[in-house]
């Protein structure tokens, strides 16, 4: 019986980061981007203590943090992690400047 999935890509890694990019290269660039969504979400309902614009704004910055980390190991591409930079700087501007 054959294997329902090609797994050549991830048994010859010798590292995490090495699993993770063979995993992510699999299925298309889609799981950096995944998972840095469920760690923006996560993020945010654990600030869930303070106002909206606080949760938004601190829960965007530790993403876009983590963003840039992912883009240098090359799991998320150039325009996912400028988006949470801009997702960023909009929830600091209205931070700022909001009501």
């Amino acid at each position: 019986m054959a294997e329902p999935y090609n797994m050549t890509l991830l048994t010859g890694k010798d590292n995490l980061v090495g699993t993770i990019q063979g995993v992510n290269e699999i299925s298309g660039g889609i799981f950096g981007m995944i998972f840095l969504l469920l760690f923006f979400i996560i993020l945010f309902v654990a600030f869930k203590n303070y106002e909206f614009k606080r949760a938004l704004a601190g829960s965007s910055l530790i993403t876009s943090i983590v963003a840039m980390l992912f883009r240098l190991f090359s799991f998320v591409n150039d325009t996912m992690m400028f988006s949470f930079f801009l997702v960023t700087a909009i929830a600091f501007i209205w931070m700022m400047w909001g009501d």
